[in-house]
């Protein structure tokens, strides 16, 4: 086989550690190769079965699942554990030829198009990987759905409806409802959907002047564009996490991998050629997220489940501290928590502590010695119209004594913001003192002034330090080179609605600023923690639409210079995460979610790390 690559690529490929999976095709031999894309090692998966087609690849590279089998006329569904090289066969009762399978970002499920034995059309099917129930996602006696594509949060399904050869359309589905959208495109004959790792863009193939060209949509607002630009056919579109978009067209006999690179201005280069063989095919790319790192579970929190709590490592335990119980956005006295959690790290078991004197969330956490302190919070309050408030106390823990004590005031009233230690002192910015001032008043105060705290004196230091850029909260602040980096979350008088994606550098010191490089997406409550001069940002709540918003369980990743998605996920999507640092890993803990139709806390802890 010969190599065709850009420099461009050659220079991409040293930072993202990612895996492409393809269909090899020759003579009678269908076969499924892998392509890793830091080091250019092309080798055969070994599928167990004498046809392999249409691969897919989950995020972490652990998972296969392909349709197999000793013919095309008995293809059904297997899946590949790379971890010991089993390969289970998924069978699904009436049902027969199984085609376009995709494991779900979150490696709990895979989708796939199967032909209904009763109906001869082909549905749209959910096999969940854990339970092995099935469930069926699209189906109609007069249609048939092919090359289904779930999005990260696995709410929404995407996939091709074909009603004839001249009839192809491409539709959207939330899985809880019934209703199916239409989606506009350039006619009435597209087909093979694919969505960027973000969901932003969905890439396609449509009938255009008797050949099949790769098309391009942005799907916030509908706009598209032509992105193969060529003289022969191409198919099968697939993004990789740096949206570039990569697709099989022919160049004399046989087909190759196309690449387009993704430009800084989001625009697509055109597509130049990436891989090709003298004497065979190559079809159907499905690439993974950086293999780089690793993601682990750890033991699930204690119950209740809860949310926006102080965590905090000390001596390889992790402290959970206080938080949120119940529904979002819902305070009734029994929503508050003062518990006390710690989980220790070598044995793997989780010990209730002491509980704070005040029950409280949306607070931060500081260690200092023997002790760990806890600085205000939001609260319930009686005598209040919303009944909440915001707390000016500091309580201190003593961790060999396992007793607490209210030690200081601070300044102001404070919760929902960051707490950030250098050296011996401990930064509180932003936030809001969400007391009423009147009746029905759900505005709060927004604070400017940062707040200093000695851990030598214990005492609240005079400081004339003010929060650079715009007052927020639900925002994540951390120790990034010795400085205040702030993250995202919500601007003065935007409630909810009014997300930030700027980032901020404060040296407090010298009071200097730095505006790094924003988000690639504006976020309310995301959870970020660092691994040396690496930045992570965990979930959050991204704005969709209008009055669309939704918790993601996207992992972005900051290098110095710019942000980028990991091609990696939560387990889960949420808001609301605390991330502590433990060694060389990040734990990141708890949160909200709406999965399974729900709105509540979660208890899930898991870390993350650099293989």
């Amino acid at each position: 086989m010969k190599l065709i690559m850009s420099l461009i690529l050659l220079v991409a490929i040293q930072i993202n550690a990612a895996e492409m999976l393809l269909m090899k095709e020759e003579a009678d031999k269908k076969e499924i190769y892998s392509f890793h894309l830091d080091n250019n090692q092309f080798s055969k998966i070994e599928t167990k079965t004498k046809i392999a087609i249409y691969p897919s690849i989950s995020k972490d590279g652990t998972l296969i699942s392909f349709s197999g089998g000793e013919d095309l006329r008995s293809l059904s569904l297997h899946l590949l554990n790379r971890a010991n090289g089993f390969v289970k066969k998924l069978e699904v009762d009436n049902y027969g030829l199984v085609l376009h399978s995709q494991i779900s970002a979150n490696q709990k499920h895979i989708v796939f198009s199967a032909m209904n034995l009763s109906s001869n059309q082909f549905d749209i099917l959910s096999y969940n990987i854990k339970t092995a129930q099935t469930d069926t996602l699209l189906s109609s006696p007069s249609k048939s759905y092919y090359f289904p594509k779930m999005t990260s949060d696995s709410f929404y399904i995407y996939a091709q409806e074909s009603i004839n050869k001249e009839e192809r359309y491409l539709v959207k589905k939330l899985i809880a409802e019934e209703s199916i959208e239409r989606i506009q495109t350039q006619n009435k004959n597209c087909m093979a959907p694919s969505l960027s790792f973000d969901d932003q863009y969905l890439a396609y193939t449509c009938k255009n002047k008797d050949q099949w060209q790769v098309y391009e949509m942005l799907l916030k607002d509908k706009s598209s564009r032509l992105v193969s630009e060529r003289d022969k056919e191409a198919y099968a579109p697939h993004y990789d996490a740096e949206h570039n978009l990569y697709f099989a067209s022919p160049s004399t006999e046989h087909f190759q991998i196309f690449k387009s690179q993704r430009n800084k201005d989001k625009t697509l280069n055109t597509a130049e050629p990436l891989l090709a063989g003298d004497d065979f095919d190559l079809y159907s790319p499905s690439i993974s997220g950086n293999q780089s790192y690793k993601q682990t579970r750890l033991p699930n929190m204690p119950k209740p489940n809860r949310s926006s709590f102080g965590s905090i490592v000390v001596n390889d335990q992790l402290y959970v501290i206080g938080g949120h119980k119940g529904r979002e956005h819902t305070y009734p006295p029994e929503s508050f928590s003062n518990r006390v959690d710690r989980f220790d790290l070598k044995t793997k078991t989780w010990q209730e502590l002491a509980p704070r004197p005040v029950k409280a969330h949306g607070y931060g956490l500081a260690q200092c010695g023997d002790y760990i302190y806890a600085f205000g919070g939001f609260a319930y309050s009686a005598d209040h119209l919303p009944k909440w408030k915001s707390l000016s106390r500091v309580d201190r823990y003593d961790i060999k004594n396992n007793q607490w004590q209210k030690i200081a005031e601070l300044p102001r009233p404070r919760s929902s913001n960051a707490v950030i230690k250098l050296d011996h002192k401990v930064y509180l910015v932003g936030g809001w003192d969400s007391t009423p001032k009147s009746k029905n008043d759900i505005e709060g105060f927004f604070h400017e002034q940062i707040d200093v705290f000695d851990c030598e004196t214990e005492k609240v230091l005079a400081s004339d330090l003010k929060l650079p850029g715009p007052k927020r909260r639900a925002f994540t602040g951390i120790n990034y080179k010795g400085k205040l980096m702030l993250i995202g979350g919500i601007s003065e008088g935007g409630h909810e609605f009014n997300l930030l994606k700027r980032v901020d550098l404060f040296d407090p010191k010298t009071k200097e600023n730095t505006i790094l490089p924003e988000l690639p997406f504006a976020t309310f409550a995301p959870a970020a923690g660092n691994i040396n001069d690496d930045v992570y940002v965990f979930g959050g709540m991204f704005h969709y639409g209008d009055w669309n918003y939704n918790y993601v369980n996207h992992i972005y990743h900051f290098d110095g210079k710019q942000w980028q998605h990991s091609g990696r996920y939560l387990k889960r999507t949420k808001g609301f995460s605390q991330v502590s640092q433990y060694k060389n890993k990040l734990i990141i803990a708890g949160g909200h979610s709406y999965e399974g139709g729900f709105d509540e806390p979660v208890s899930d802890v898991e870390t993350w790390e650099m293989k």
